[in-house]
């Protein structure tokens, strides 16, 4: 049986635009039974400016309090700040963005992609490439193909695994398949990253299936479709956790857990989706 990882974003991803702003212990509630329901791989929280993105602002807190769980566990850092906050609280898994969408940077990191690179290359000097995942924002926008190649290859220096994001919902199949041909020769693992777009005909299951058809075998997802990106308007919820292990259980998939595991989890945010 083939087999496909699942990263959980819910925690970050899921909850960094949401509407109803969750406790320090919701929070931790919610990581522990991401846990107990088989999922190995959560990103637990933001080390963004709290101003930036108010319901992260408590990440360390939530980190520390999770920090025993025998899963590998994520934390997104802007710079060198993030950084230094998430290593005060032991976090050792970095996530960190950037984009070959020029308006994508400057709103999120105040800088044009060169510069973007050099400080990330500067901030991560001494972390191995193993623990830092890469996430290409507006990977399968309309952008003239050089310059995202450009920017794989840029990404795949600094991080083991380059996650392609659809930032804002814009992605169909042709467009996974002309990016995915722009990965060639990029030595490391690829990542898949979708979000929904409610303003044409839904098919982010297909998407998934390209992404798959190509060797994709990590894909992101955030439990009940939470989040969004709050600094790309348009942005679409998140492909569900729910739906990628309904995907892989029809086309007999092994990702580590079935979609009766996910009840309480599905339940739990389903609950504060209602305040």
């Amino acid at each position: 049986m083939e087999r496909v990882t699942i990263y959980e974003v819910g925690p970050r991803d899921g909850l960094q635009s949401a509407a109803v702003k969750l406790t320090v212990d919701e929070k931790v509630e919610m990581i522990n039974l991401l846990h107990d329901a088989g999922l190995k791989n959560i990103e637990v929280g933001s080390f963004v400016h709290p101003q930036r993105v108010p319901n992260m602002a408590d990440s360390d807190e939530v980190y520390k309090q999770v920090s025993n769980l025998k899963v590998d566990l994520g934390v997104l850092i802007p710079n060198q700040k993030g950084l230094e906050r998430a290593k005060l609280v032991g976090a050792n898994k970095f996530n960190i963005f950037l984009s070959p969408l020029d308006s994508f940077n400057q709103r999120n990191l105040g800088m044009g992609l060169d510069d973007i690179i050099s400080k990330h290359r500067d901030m991560l000097y001494g972390i191995s490439k193993d623990n830092i995942r890469v996430y290409v924002s507006h990977a399968f926008d309309n952008i003239a193909p050089e310059k995202v190649r450009a920017t794989l290859l840029a990404a795949s220096h600094l991080g083991s695994t380059v996650v392609l994001c659809d930032t804002v919902g814009v992605a169909e199949v042709n467009d996974i398949n002309r990016v995915m041909g722009l990965t060639k020769g990029v030595g490391v693992k690829w990542a898949m990253h979708l979000h929904h777009n409610y303003q044409k005909h839904d098919k982010i299951l297909d998407n998934v299936q390209a992404g798959y058809n190509h060797g994709i075998r990590e894909f992101d997802s955030s439990i009940g479709g939470l989040g969004g990106c709050p600094f790309s308007p348009g942005s679409g919820a998140n492909l569900s956790t729910e739906d990628l292990v309904g995907w892989a259980e029809e086309n007999n998939i092994d990702v580590g857990l079935n979609s009766k595991d996910l009840f309480k989890t599905i339940q739990f945010v389903n609950n504060f989706k209602k305040h």
